[in-house]
């Protein structure tokens, strides 16, 4: 059982598996050992670890990522200190950043698209595979340089401190993806933290284990209509589509709340990536709450340094679609991925271009068009336009809703056709009498899609005014909290948690 668990590559080592909170329990006592002592005893100690959960999360990753560690630190370091040519170090070490994650994702396509034999040039093939997670550490590897070279991050950073950013292992196979200038000034400072901090964690700990148990069980019904959807009806398609689009929120989300929980329960504070994304009213409302990480990432590195908005509409537009292209072969070397990403671009210059009509009306909260009409100004509230202004808000959030719909549609699909049949059974083989047979078949499925849309609409305040109760209920109704959680991933994800969907990135 010992020589099993000592075996890299394990597809079934993820955050949130029995095996792995039982290494992160027996790790975690020496941690808190040890950060009550010397700073650099803990994060060799941390270090140690993150090569460990690298290892056994891909063989490939625990090769590459000393590497490009290593790498990456030695190059912007000179880059920090030179005063000739800083461009050209700049791309070189960028390029040097992102050459093993080009060579992963694009050696086989393009090998296929020169006529070579897909099958020699594959890393696959060669026994590698893709390394898990190398979209996220090789992002933040290249902010990381940018960020010393434009002078935004100007502290000291030995190669201690920098592999700790880098191969922090609940960053590592999807994010959120961390700017050095979150996380490296924390490691530079003595890590303290109280119950709120570690029971804080432990709320969104299980949080995003409930999280990804749903996931897991909508995904069943989900993929079988994906893979198939002629087999199915126009109604059971688009519920499937309503389904996979809360499901991904659901996994992804799940991943972010395990990792930035596990974070603060070692005293580290990582930075949110989601907030209440499907609230969304327009697209770039949107990118400001679906994975900020990523979102706040393209716009730093890629649309500002292409122009972003101040050279005038037609540029704008054209950065703006080119972002979406990077965003979406970020994901894959995929049409599917290139189209999700193009119907994304030409979405927010649609928006950029008509935000007057369209964007500033349906943005405006009740509370704003009544205070617009006159209220507590000493003038009379206006029932007309307020009501006028709420149908608008609630059209834009439709609107917004059903064009994400249809965007995950070309992100889920294997292909074009699958797409096109799923987008034809919909409209040609569609029967609304079918809905209560559905849900007499699959009342739990249901009843986790209606809620999950439903506690899209809870703020943020009444999410911390439950996370504080939480914190404060005494120790036996924690674990109680804790055995109700397992009993209900049990139930609803089976035995084993299935690979989240964003780790493939």
């Amino acid at each position: 059982m010992i020589s099993s668990f000592l075996q890299g590559g394990d597809a079934h080592w993820l955050l949130g598996t029995p095996m792995f909170m039982l290494c992160f329990v027996a790790f975690y006592v020496g941690y808190v050992f040890l950060s009550e002592t010397r700073r650099y005893a803990m994060m060799s100690y941390v270090l140690a670890f993150n090569l460990f959960f690298a290892y056994k999360a891909s063989l490939s990753l625990a090769i590459l990522l000393p590497i490009v560690t290593v790498v990456s630190w030695t190059l912007t370091r000179f880059l920090s200190r030179s005063v000739r040519h800083r461009h050209l170090w700049l791309v070189a070490t960028v390029g040097l950043e992102l050459l093993p994650l080009l060579w992963f994702k694009f050696s086989a396509p393009l090998a296929i698209l020169c006529g070579f034999d897909s099958a020699s040039w594959s890393v696959a093939a060669a026994g590698w595979g893709i390394p898990v997670g190398i979209g996220f550490f090789t992002l933040q590897a290249v902010s990381y340089t940018v960020d010393v070279w434009r002078g935004t991050f100007r502290l000291r950073t030995d190669l201690c401190e920098y592999a700790f950013y880098l191969t922090f292992f609940p960053l590592l196979l999807a994010g959120p993806i961390t700017r050095a200038g979150v996380l490296i000034p924390q490691l530079k400072q003595r890590v303290g933290w109280d119950k709120e901090w570690i029971y804080g964690g432990l709320f969104l700990l299980l949080l995003g284990l409930v999280k990804k148990a749903a996931a897991n069980y909508l995904a069943v019904f989900n993929d079988w209509v994906f893979d198939t959807p002629a087999a199915f009806s126009g109604f059971e398609n688009l519920v499937a589509v309503l389904g996979y689009t809360i499901q991904i929120f659901l996994d992804f989300s799940a991943y972010s709340d395990l990792s930035i929980g596990l974070a603060a329960m070692m005293g580290l504070k990582l930075p949110d990536n989601f907030e209440n994304p499907y609230r969304s009213r327009s697209l770039t409302e949107f990118w400001h709450r679906w994975h900020i990480s990523l979102s706040s990432w393209l716009r730093d590195y890629v649309y500002i340094p292409l122009g972003g908005n101040r050279r005038g509409k037609l540029r704008t537009c054209l950065n703006c679609l080119l972002t979406m292209w990077v965003a979406g072969l970020w994901h894959g070397v995929s049409w599917m991925f290139f189209a999700w990403g193009t119907l994304h671009g030409v979405g927010l210059i649609v928006q950029k271009l008509f935000s007057h009509s369209l964007n500033r009306p349906s943005t405006l909260s009740r509370k704003t068009a009544w205070r617009s009409a006159g209220v507590g100004q000493g003038r009379t509230e206006s029932p007309a336009f307020s009501r006028k202004t709420a149908w608008r808000s609630v059209a834009a959030w439709l609107l917004t809703f059903l064009f994400l719909m249809v965007s995950w549609v070309l992100f889920r699909a294997p292909d074009a056709d699958s797409a096109w049949a799923m987008v034809k059974q919909v409209f040609t083989a569609f029967d609304f009498s079918m809905l209560l047979p559905f849900v007499t078949a699959r009342p739990l499925w249901v009843l986790l899609c209606v809620g999950s849309l439903l506690s899209v609409f809870v703020g943020h305040a009444s999410f911390v005014r439950l996370k504080s109760r939480f914190i404060r209920l005494p120790w036996w109704a924690k674990l109680l909290c804790g055995l109700l959680v397992w009993q209900c991933v049990q139930q609803l994800g089976g035995n084993d948690l299935s690979p989240f969907i964003y780790m493939q990135f």
